[in-house]
C-alpha cells in the first residue's frame, strides 16, 4: 500500500513539475546523517520532474550531493578529520557528537533547478580545507578509498565545480545535454 501512495504522490506532481520554469530551495540543516537522503530524493524528484535530469545523471548528482553533505557535516561542522575517522560511519558520528564541542553548526544549502540546469551551494560552518589538496580526477588512484575521495567523485561527476578560499563552501552545477 505504501509504495501504490507514493507511486500516486510522484504522478501527480509530474504535470506541475513539468511547467515549473525554475525552483529555489535555501536549507539550513543540522548535522544528522538522516536527513540527507530525504533531501537528495527531493532535488532529484524535482529536477527530474522539470526534465533537468535523466536517470543517468539522476544517480550521478544523488552521488554529489551525498558526498558535499556528508563532507559538510561530519568533515566541516563536526571537523572529524581522516585521521581520527577515516570513514564516517552512524557509530563513529554519535560516539564523535558526544564530545562535539559544536554540534549545533548548520550547514547552509542553495538549491537552484531549472529544465536546463541543477546548481547547488553548500557551507558548513567549520574551519575549512586546503582545497589544493584535492586529488585529481584523472588519477586512477584517487578513486580509491582515501583521503578526498568523495571530493574527486563530486568533480568527475558534476560538470562545475568550484570552492570558496576557506574551503568551507562548494558550488556544483550538473547541465542539461
Amino acid at each position: 500500500m505504501h509504495l501504490l501512495a507514493i507511486a500516486r504522490t510522484d504522478n501527480s506532481y509530474q504535470k506541475l513539475l513539468e511547467c515549473t520554469v525554475k525552483s529555489e530551495f535555501e536549507f539550513d540543516l543540522i548535522s544528522d546523517l538522516d536527513i540527507i537522503q530525504p533531501l537528495i530524493d527531493m532535488m532529484q524528484q524535482v529536477a527530474v520532474g522539470q526534465g533537468a535530469l535523466d536517470s543517468k545523471t539522476q544517480v550521478q548528482v544523488g552521488v554529489a550531493l551525498e558526498n558535499a553533505l556528508t563532507n559538510a557535516m561530519f568533515r566541516g561542522n563536526l571537523e572529524m578529520g581522516r585521521d581520527a575517522f577515516p570513514v564516517i560511519s552512524p557509530a563513529a558520528i554519535v560516539q564523535h557528537l558526544s564530545t562535539q564541542t559544536c554540534p549545533d553548526r548548520k550547514v547552509s544549502i542553495r538549491a537552484l533547478i531549472t529544465p536546463q540546469s541543477v546548481e547547488f551551494t553548500i557551507g558548513d560552518q567549520g574551519p575549512g580545507f586546503d582545497t589544493a589538496t584535492v586529488p585529481e580526477v584523472t588519477d586512477p588512484e584517487s578513486y580509491r578509498d582515501g583521503v578526498g575521495r568523495g571530493l574527486v567523485l563530486i568533480q568527475a561527476l558534476m560538470d562545475k565545480v568550484e570552492f570558496n578560499a576557506n574551503g568551507n563552501r562548494i558550488f556544483m552545477a550538473k547541465y542539461r545535454k
